[in-house]
């Protein structure tokens, strides 16, 4: 089997490109919708990798935000679940996040919990790596072992709104958030939904406050 040829988003910078040329890694440069790298397989995505430097991740994972209602969320994980359940809610691949920078033990433990805290396994594998020129040996070496007729991948098993019904139970409880997901279907729905609708399985104070949260 030929080697896979990693797909290198556009917009990314012009050392992790060089950094392909001088790995002699197969790749082409072009515009993706989500993610820094890709494998993408007959049209069909097999494996997404997203690069953060430590220094911007840890801080986005630590920054606390505050939304209308008062309630408190970390910006970097709720923006993923968003992102993740937007773009990738039907695309069955592997995804993994490679963190650049020196390893530092107690701020991984915070980057891990922050993202357990949301009770979505957003990434199947996160690496840290010193370098872009590691990054991309090793984001490499993982696709290629997608590649390979021994790697067998467990399917990926998701309830249908599970996205939506973990981006709500902040907002509103979990029961409650089940309850209108079962209504609306999508997070996408309940962001259209009218304030009346919401009305008829929320109180008024619930759904002018999920009303409210998307605008």
């Amino acid at each position: 089997m030929s080697n896979p040829v990693v797909v290198i988003d556009s917009r990314e910078s012009k050392s992790l490109k060089y950094a392909a040329k001088v790995a002699k890694i197969p790749h082409v440069v072009k515009s993706l919708a989500i993610g820094d790298l890709a494998y993408i397989e007959n049209g069909q995505v097999k494996c997404l990798v997203e690069r953060k430097k430590t220094g911007d991740l840890l801080n986005s994972v630590i920054m606390k935000k505050e939304r209308v209602d008062g309630s408190i969320y970390h910006r970097y994980t709720y923006q993923l679940k968003l992102w993740f359940s937007k773009e990738l809610d039907n695309v069955p691949c592997f995804k993994m996040l490679g963190i650049v920078g020196a390893e530092d033990p107690q701020m991984e433990n915070v980057f891990y919990g922050a993202l357990a805290s949301s009770g979505i396994r957003i990434f199947d594998m996160i690496f840290w790596v010193e370098n872009d020129t590691r990054y991309l040996k090793t984001a490499y070496s993982l696709i290629k072992a997608l590649c390979e007729d021994k790697w067998q991948l467990p399917p990926h098993e998701k309830r249908p709104g599970f996205d939506a019904i973990i981006c709500l139970q902040d907002l509103i409880g979990q029961q409650k958030a089940v309850k209108i997901v079962e209504r609306f279907k999508t997070l996408q729905g309940v962001a259209n939904a009218k304030q009346s609708e919401l009305e008829e399985i929320l109180s008024k104070q619930g759904a002018k406050k999920v009303y409210g949260f998307f605008r």
